[in-house]
């Protein structure tokens, strides 16, 4: 596709016009089609486009569509250049047209172990006619639509952006992606020119650690995780999105791992490597009335007369689980070997949990590295989190963007999680203190404290200055039979369970190097509670 292409609504020609019409502006709508991905020609360092395919017509049917061109055509720079298209108006009442741009993109592997994803225009234009525009959520597939009107002796010029954040996105019928935000096909243009579609500049979704956001009136609002919208963003490196607790995290499982460390499967409902449950010969070792036992799951079984929990708490399990008083198949009293949340989770060397055949699903291994996401929030950072890949709140990150854009300084809500949110303090040079602290000469005060001279607090809370009350997790900790207990090592904190104490996953970074006792609280919030 060239920079003087022309495509036939039919098209009428102007040539023949003779004395003053000829001096009139054409009635004319050039498309100016560009992208910020790669083009074909430059290496694949991030999203490339294949080729891209252009329709045009009075009420298209995006499921029926006759493509005016299609071109592999890319000129590198920013943005890439890929071409131009001049529709002419075929003279009829309705001086509306549908337009239609789709394109075929390649996205890298995010390892040597398997292929790039990569569909051509012709790909995700099957894809569209099968299923609907919806039909290329979570496809290497980008595609633009907009509907407007011809304005009579007025050369017209309809920017048509290949946005790489549009890569997968699901929008209604009436909808197409604009800056990673779904918005209406609807274009106004006059004799001034044509108005951009209304949006956000950030990809709602992205700046949302439940991986869903919508943008109303030029700001962008978010929504509770959703599993589709999830599964969608994360197929795109190829792993499998699941919500958890509100967070979309981005899993993937190595098989050849999997299997090599525990003759599992990978799950592709959850990413998870799904461990045998039971291994018959271990359990029988354990004791003469032992067996493995249970459907679809098994566990390991030991018939125990007068079953008490004390007792069973000793028995020998497999990784991930407790031994607890159950009733086996004949209704007979046992100590079972039964999956728990807090004992699986501290036993994976990168956290884990039961899955819903009850059996002990560690995180596979999770590189920095691996995570790649340009499309994090300001603040945020694509970094491992639980296990998969998660934008999570830095508040390094996040200081030096609120003073890139000229804030004194910035520091998230939660740090070193994915609901963190970066918060910018407009004050004077004081900056944030930590939890429970006051804020210095214009600065802001810290978690629950005050705000000194021209400052705004970042976060205000409980706990007044000090912050050194006795919160309900503490409290709870403090009430435990076993306390105190044995630090947790690494970023986990205790958990009690009522016999013993265990250790579960912190999603807070700032509890790490607590002077005193870490506790796990809910939703993964440790707390320091005094001296261990």
């Amino acid at each position: 596709m060239g920079r003087a292409v022309h495509a036939s609504l039919p098209v009428v020609a102007f040539a023949g016009l003779v004395g003053v019409m000829s001096c009139r502006e054409p009635t004319q709508i050039t498309l100016l089609i560009t992208t910020d991905a790669k083009c074909p020609s430059e290496p694949l360092s991030g999203p490339r486009l294949v080729d891209t395919t252009v329709a045009s017509s009075v009420e298209l049917d995006p499921q029926s569509f006759v493509a005016a061109t299609k071109t592999d055509r890319c000129e590198p720079g920013v943005p890439a250049d890929v071409g131009t298209l001049v529709l002419l108006p075929s003279g009829g009442e309705n001086p509306a047209v549908d337009v239609l741009v789709v394109a075929g993109v390649e996205l890298a592997a995010p390892n040597s172990d398997v292929a790039p994803l990569r569909l051509t225009s012709e790909d995700c234009q099957g894809l569209i006619e099968a299923g609907g525009v919806g039909a290329i959520g979570g496809k290497p597939c980008i595609l633009a639509r907009r509907r407007l009107g011809f304005v009579e002796h007025t050369k017209l010029e309809l920017p048509m952006d290949l946005d790489t954040r549009c890569i997968g996105k699901k929008c209604g019928e009436d909808e197409s992606c604009f800056k990673g935000n779904c918005v209406p096909i609807d274009v106004d243009c006059t004799t001034a020119g044509c108005v951009p579609p209304p949006g956000c500049d950030e990809d709602c979704d992205a700046a949302c650690g439940s991986g869903s956001g919508v943008c109303t009136d030029g700001v962008c609002g978010c929504l509770p995780c959703d599993g589709d919208t999830c599964s969608d963003s994360c197929a795109l490196s190829q792993a499998v999105g699941v919500c958890s607790d509100d967070v979309c995290v981005c899993k993937t499982c190595d098989q050849a791992a999997c299997t090599a460390d525990c003759e599992g499967q990978c799950s592709a409902e959850t990413g998870d490597c799904v461990c045998q449950s039971c291994d018959s010969a271990e359990c029988t070792g354990i004791g003469p009335d032992c067996a493995c036992q249970g459907s679809p799951t098994e566990s390991c079984q030991c018939l125990a007369p007068n079953c008490m929990d004390a007792t069973c708490a000793t028995q020998p399990c497999e990784a991930g689980q407790l031994g607890m008083c159950g009733v086996n198949a004949e209704g007979q009293e046992t100590c079972t070997c039964t999956c728990d949340d807090g004992t699986c989770d501290a036993d994976c060397d990168f956290g884990g949990g039961c899955d819903e055949n009850g059996a002990c699903a560690c995180n596979p291994p999770c590189m920095d590295s691996q995570c790649t996401s340009t499309s994090c929030a300001p603040g945020k950072v694509d970094q491992c989190f639980q296990g998969g890949c998660a934008c999570v709140c830095e508040d390094a990150e996040c200081n030096t963007n609120c003073a890139a854009s000229g804030n004194a300084s910035g520091a998230c809500t939660e740090p070193g999680s994915p609901q963190g949110t970066c918060v910018c303090n407009p004050g004077g040079s004081g900056g944030a203190p930590p939890t429970g602290g006051s804020g210095g000469d214009g600065g802001a005060g810290g978690f629950g404290g005050d705000t000194s001279m021209g400052g705004s607090p970042i976060v205000t809370g409980g706990g007044g200055a000090g912050g050194g009350n006795t919160s309900a997790v503490c409290a709870d900790y403090e009430s435990c039979p076993s306390a105190p207990c044995l630090a947790c090592p690494g970023n986990q904190g205790i958990v009690c369970t009522g016999v013993s104490c265990g250790c579960m996953a912190c999603s807070n970074i700032m509890a790490i190097n607590c002077p005193g006792a870490k506790v796990w609280g809910p939703g993964g919030i440790c707390e320091c509670c005094g001296a261990l």
